[in-house]
């Protein structure tokens, strides 16, 4: 697997993310809990890819068959540890939960879009 381009992929959407969130911040002066929640979003999901990245490091050269299964074992858990973490910030209420849910579900959907890429990619070399 390319590194380079799984870090370049992951740090445009995290710019594009910090961006979106700054711009937006000058036009509606968001609250300390929306800034808070943005904040959350975006360490909570860029963490989730960079554990991906590493885990498709270690498996990725295992055979086809091998990697798939081991993938998804990881996915699982790096899936039940984010939902975890979710509940723990909405039931803190530190932050704005209907921002950081929204936030947090779009990088999350966009990072897992690149990753997939990535993978089918890795997987038609192999």
């Amino acid at each position: 697997m390319r590194s380079g381009k799984f870090l370049t992929g992951i740090l445009i959407i995290l710019a594009a993310y910090i961006v979106t969130c700054f711009t937006l911040n000058q036009f509606y002066e968001y609250t300390p809990e929306i800034k808070r929640a943005c904040l959350y979003a975006g360490i909570i999901a860029f963490i989730n890819v960079l554990i991906a990245f590493f885990s498709i490091l270690l498996i990725g050269k295992k055979p086809a068959a091998n990697f798939t299964k081991l993938f998804l074992i990881t996915f699982s858990i790096r899936f039940l540890f984010l939902l975890g973490i979710i509940i723990i910030i909405l039931l803190k209420g530190g932050a704005d939960q209907f921002t950081f849910l929204v936030s947090f579900f779009i990088l999350y959907f966009l990072f897992q879009i690149w990753e997939i890429y990535i993978i089918h990619r890795h997987l038609r070399q192999v």
